[in-house]
This record gives structure tokens, sequence and C-alpha cells, in this order.
């Protein structure tokens, strides 16, 4: 066996946007959450519908809301980072890099350049209680019952007023430029939007701008990779065994 180490240099940007909501604000509903569904229909339960209770603690259960802190601290009202990657992937069908749109309606090239650190936005401004003011929004839906449409009362938080900020990693060798990922951003609050009845889905809600951005270069850091090279007597079982000797 024999260890050798290469070392390799990296170069990146760390960009953190800070973002701020366009009227109306923001209408959020975890239902929509792929792992939220995906644990439905494992149980494959009808929950039952409650009436017992008003409007605003009906709207109040479909808020998303960080984990609670270590140190007891309350979770907080935000949004998954993953509706934020999503909101950035539909903007790459607007955003080229080259001659090449960045997202597709099948495929996308986003985290060939982007790398994302973190898991959740919180809110800026939260209480002690971990909130910021929301209110209820009651809308008539149709719900596909047996082939005939029926008639539903649809609630969702709307979140007038809000601030929350994201951090990307931009690896600086791969030949796109910070230009196109604030443009990828610009796009995404503008045509895109975040969560329910947002602009993709011929809403108006969910829409935000950039109000600050901050860069943090880091050019050329080292990496150490330790390459292993073994032969027969010393190679592990179970690579011995893939290579079929």
């Amino acid at each position: 066996m024999k260890e050798t180490i290469i070392t390799t240099a990296v170069s990146a940007e760390f960009l953190r946007f800070h973002l701020k909501n366009l009227s109306p604000g923001m209408l959020q509903n975890p239902g929509n959450d792929p792992d939220f569904l995906d644990t439905v229909l494992r149980q494959r339960q009808q929950s039952q519908k409650r009436t017992d209770w008003s409007v605003q603690e009906e709207s109040g259960t479909k808020l998303y809301r960080s984990e609670s802190g270590t140190n007891g601290s309350p979770a907080k009202m935000g949004f998954p980072m993953q509706n934020m990657i999503a909101c950035l992937v539909g903007a790459g069908r607007y955003v080229k890099s080259g001659k090449n749109q960045i997202s597709t309606a099948k495929s996308t090239t986003l985290f060939e350049f982007l790398d994302f650190p973190e898991d959740f936005c919180v809110f800026k401004d939260t209480d002690k209680d971990g909130n910021i003011p929301f209110y209820s929004l009651l809308a008539k839906g149709n719900l596909d019952s047996g082939g005939k449409k029926v008639a539903v009362a649809i609630t969702r938080p709307r979140i007038p007023h809000w601030e929350t900020s994201f951090t990307v990693r931009l690896d600086t060798k791969r030949g796109i430029g910070r230009d196109t990922v604030v443009a990828l951003v610009e796009t995404a609050g503008r045509k895109i939007g975040l969560c329910d009845w947002n602009p993709i889905h011929r809403g108006r809600f969910g829409r935000f701008v950039i109000s600050k951005m901050e860069i943090l270069p880091v050019k050329d850091a080292k990496v150490e990779i330790s390459v292993v090279e073994y032969d027969l007597s010393d190679a592990p079982a179970d690579l011995r065994e893939l290579a079929g000797v």
C-alpha cells in the first residue's frame, strides 16, 4: 500500500443575499412540501378535518418553522432552503450561462457552481416566541372527488411583511460569475416567487427583491486529498470482491 497527498487550490465566493418581500407578501402551506406529502402518503390515513377552531388557528398550523434550538430557544418562522433552491432552479430557465439556459423543464446545472450551506431561512425580527405577524387568508377551492368538483374552503397564513437572508457558495472556477448569480436571485424574486400562489403558478404572492448583498472571497484555499494505492496483498476485501480478484 502506498499513500500520497495531492494538494489542490479551491477558489470560491460566499455570497449572502438579504431579501425583502414585495406586496402582497407570502402564503405558506407545508402540505405542498414533498417530505410532508411523503409522510401523509406512507401513513395511508385520511386526517380528520377539525371544525372546532378559528380560521386564524387553522392557518397558523400551516406555517414553516425551524427546529428548536438546543438551548431551548423557540422554533422560528421562515421557510426551508429547499424552497429557495426550487425558486432559483425555476429562475434558471430565464437566465443563461453562455449560450445555454441554467435550467430546462427537466434538468438544471445550478449545483455545478452553487452550494447551499444552510437548511432553513429564518425571518428577520422574530419575537421571543419566534413569530412575525401573519394573517389568515380564506379562499374558495375545488376538490376533485370521484370525478366531481366539490367546493372547499382553503386557508393559508398570509405574511404581509417579511425579510430574510440566505448564503450560497459560488465555485469561481466553474466559469460562472457573480453577476449571473445576482441575475438568478433577481429573476427568482420577480418571476418565480416562494411558497403558495406564486407567479409561476399564476399567483402574485412570494415575490421579493434583494435589499443587500455581502461578499466573502476565498481565493486559492488549499485542500488536501489522500490517495491510497493498494496491491492484491493489502487491498480491502470488499474492493477485491468488486474487482473480481
